[in-house]
């Protein structure tokens, strides 16, 4: 025998005796206790009862123990985790069905259902994957928010807030690339300002052209960073200014721009690589402008912010909201004189009429991320007693 082939022989033995310890240790452990290590390991074994042969039964208590100890098996944690970590680092994918691992360690989110959103579809323009005639319905149904708003001298204004899939697809694999089809939310932006005189503001635009100075998304989360959230931000407030001349846009020098580790990004949650995947993030400081005051008042999850500030010849505001509205909390602010940030899924009728009675709002913003924005059960349903006479059924 070689040397060469010796080398590759002792190799091959090495391997396949780590292979046979690593499958090992799980089965020692439980007979061996001290042989288990770690803060995470057997995490599940308190919370899983080992099942009873008596109160089981023959039948089913292969299964249950099969349950069992695949709930509660030393080294769980840490072997899941290296699973996860190497099927990522060694060949770029993803553990889970809901995210998508890009290029250059970007991450995307995949849905996975339709509660979730659908930016799959969404991206590749398949309008088939939803229900018929859906821009139409749409349509109607943003106009009846905007009837409802106006019968109290509300004006109206529809934004969506762009998936990360529509501002770095350059970061997607070849597989999911759209090959410059237009996607559903932007057919949809094109047939409202085609076929109504609704107020729609797509912030793809404003996020695109930012993206060539700062990074408006993060690699790991979902949503955009603190930068992304000021671009958009100062877009809405530019965009309103237009109709209301003493809205100022952002001014970015009063803000100070730093790099810091990033905290809790739902990508790398979903992989569940939290401790292991790091990424600097841009933050803004202040979070709050000087004169700005905060209130968040008591309720359910995610309840309503309301932020103001002393200057009475600013419009007063509510904006409806959803988890890509919680960072423009402090940059959409700077633009009112009085505004109430409420989110969109819970917001019930009786919440709504007090905070307008409450606010005396002259705009109302709806807020939707991309991923949601085609989905007609998001929305927010408007009583028939809300609308003009001549929008009701008869």
């Amino acid at each position: 025998m070689t040397f060469s082939a010796a080398i590759r022989n002792g190799s091959s033995r090495l391997v396949a005796g780590l292979f046979c310890l690593v499958i090992a240790l799980p089965l020692a452990a439980r007979f061996a206790p001290f042989l288990e290590f770690g803060a995470e390991v057997g995490a599940n074994e308190e919370a899983v009862v080992r099942p009873a042969f008596s109160e089981v039964g023959v039948d089913a208590y292969p299964a249950a123990f099969e349950t069992f100890f695949n709930d509660s098996f030393a080294y769980r944690e840490p072997l899941i985790r290296l699973n996860l970590l190497s099927r990522y680092e060694l060949f770029n994918v993803a553990g889970t069905g809901k995210v998508l691992a890009g290029r250059d360690g970007w991450l995307f989110f995949k849905g996975g259902s339709k509660e979730a959103g659908m930016p799959v579809e969404n991206h590749h323009g398949d309008v088939n994957a939803f229900p018929s005639r859906f821009l139409e319905r749409i349509q109607r149904r943003l106009e009846q928010t905007r009837d409802m708003f106006a019968v109290h001298g509300i004006d109206y204004i529809y934004v969506v807030a762009p998936d990360k899939w529509s501002i770095y697809p350059e970061h997607l694999p070849a597989a999911y690339h759209s090959g410059g089809r237009q996607t559903c939310v932007e057919l949809l932006v094109q047939h409202l300002q085609e076929n109504s005189t609704l107020n729609v503001l797509d912030l793809r635009q404003g996020l695109l052209e930012a993206k060539e100075h700062w990074p408006v998304y993060s690699q790991g989360d979902t949503h955009w960073s603190e930068l992304g959230a000021f671009k958009g931000a100062d877009y809405l407030l530019r965009t309103i200014a237009t109709q209301y001349p003493e809205v100022d846009g952002l001014d970015a020098r009063a803000y100070k721009l730093t790099y810091e580790p990033a905290g809790k990004r739902d990508l790398i949650e979903m992989l569940g690589l939290e401790s292991h995947i790091a990424e600097d993030v841009p933050n803004l400081s202040p979070d709050y402008l000087p004169g700005l005051n905060v209130e968040e008042e008591e309720g359910p999850e995610r309840h309503p912010i309301v932020v103001w500030q002393d200057r009475p010849e600013l419009p007063r505001a509510i904006m409806l909201r959803d988890s890509f509205g919680d960072a423009m909390i402090p940059f959409v602010a700077a633009g009112f004189q009085h505004v109430e940030f409420m989110w969109t899924a819970n917001v019930r009728r009786t919440g709504l009429e007090q905070a307008l009675v409450r606010i005396r709002p002259r705009l109302a913003i709806e807020m939707r991320a991309e991923r949601f924005a085609l989905h007609l059960d998001k929305y927010y349903q408007v009583r028939e007693t809300d609308l003009p006479e001549s929008e009701r059924r008869k």
